[in-house]
């Protein structure tokens, strides 16, 4: 019983994760309990629903594939990737003559056959980005880093690379939106099927170190839940940032650049 009501008021919080593993602590505990199977499927749905997927499909999907989330949702993103279609041409763009970001460009001036993808959730998986990314072009490599919450998708031509950033920003993957742009060291397309890896030049100094010894870096929030890039440099997620933009603390931190 206490798993029982554990798991409902999980659902309720959304906590669905945790909802399905009470569910199926008190199927272990009672197997032939009905009530905690449909609570289970019911929480399964909604998992499904919040990837992107209507509730008819994610039923359908989860019904053949043993109630299995993660099965159901490789069988529905492999369905629209399998599905013919014409490559989808970019949209005319809607950027001045030069655009205050090329990362985001999908127009791709610089020609890299490499994107970064942003917001990647922990349930998303490597067969899942495959089969949405490929619907854009052959992939040559994906490398994903849950621990940073993203991915390199590295296709084998630039115009995939445009094309994919064109028609998937900001798409809805597991319950957040992907913001997708063209990483700093990336391929470059030189025609041909000849991929060149493009570097920032190397500035070198004269100057010796003053201190050898590596400066911690932060990577996480300040101040309890507040965004470090925020306060400094500026945070690239903008509205879609997991971490708290005080208004009032914009750029406070932000170190000013030296003078001569």
């Amino acid at each position: 019983k206490g798993y029982f009501r554990r798991g409902r008021a999980q659902v309720g919080l959304g906590l669905l994760n945790e909802a399905q593993r009470s569910f199926e602590e008190v199927l272990r505990l009672d197997p032939n309990c009905e009530e905690a199977v449909q609570e289970l499927h019911a929480a399964r749905l909604l998992v499904v629903c919040e990837a992107g997927f209507s509730e008819n499909d994610a039923r359908l999907a989860l019904s053949c594939h043993g109630w299995k989330v993660e099965e159901a949702i490789d069988a529905l993103l492999m369905d629209s990737a399998s599905a013919p279609a014409a490559p989808r041409p970019l949209r005319p763009t809607t950027y001045p003559l030069q655009p205050p970001d090329v990362k985001m460009n999908p127009s791709n001036p610089n020609g890299l056959c490499s994107i970064w993808v942003g917001n990647v959730r922990p349930e998303v998986t490597e067969k899942m980005l495959t089969a949405l990314f490929k619907m854009h072009g052959d992939i040559q490599s994906i490398r994903v880093m849950h621990e940073r919450h993203c991915a390199f998708i590295n296709y084998t031509n630039s115009t995939a690379a445009g094309r994919a950033m064109d028609a998937l920003q900001g798409k809805e993957l597991c319950g957040t939106r992907l913001l997708i742009k063209f990483p700093d060291n990336a391929f470059a397309d030189r025609g041909s099927g000849v991929l060149v890896l493009k570097k920032p030049p190397v500035k070198t100094t004269n100057k010796p170190a003053e201190n050898s010894e590596p400066k911690p870096k932060i990577k996480g929030p300040v101040n309890g839940d507040e965004c470090y890039f925020w306060r400094t440099t500026g945070c690239s997620y903008g509205e879609h940032c997991r971490y708290r933009h005080v208004p009032k603390n914009q750029g406070i931190d932000r170190k000013a650049w030296p003078t001569k």
